[in-house]
């Protein structure tokens, strides 16, 4: 019974899945959140992605995240010229975009 519920706990947390277009050249990508408009404010919230989405569980509903990439590659990183506001709200998961 415990573990039915814990299930039912974890399937009942909101997520956003925050997406961007690939960079060219980038070998990986790190994404940076806070609770602020800002650029990759460091530290970075996830780092050595390869994918072109993240999906963030640890989000509140009703809670208000600023988003932006960092494309990463042997030379070096750049971080997007534009970040995304994302408002937890029903439908979950809820997504967002980083439109660079």
């Amino acid at each position: 019974m415990i573990s039915l519920l814990l299930f039912m706990f974890l399937a009942a947390r909101p997520s956003t899945v925050v997406s961007w277009q690939p960079a060219q050249g980038a070998e990986t990508y790190s994404v940076f959140r806070s609770a602020k408009p800002g650029l990759c404010v460091a530290p970075a919230y996830a780092t050595g992605l390869t994918e072109t989405t993240f999906t963030d569980n640890a989000v509140i509903l009703d809670h208000v995240y600023y988003y932006s990439i960092q494309a990463v590659n042997g030379l070096g990183a750049t971080c997007s010229a534009t970040y995304t506001k994302c408002e937890v709200k029903p439908p979950l998961p809820h997504n967002c975009s980083v439109v660079q």
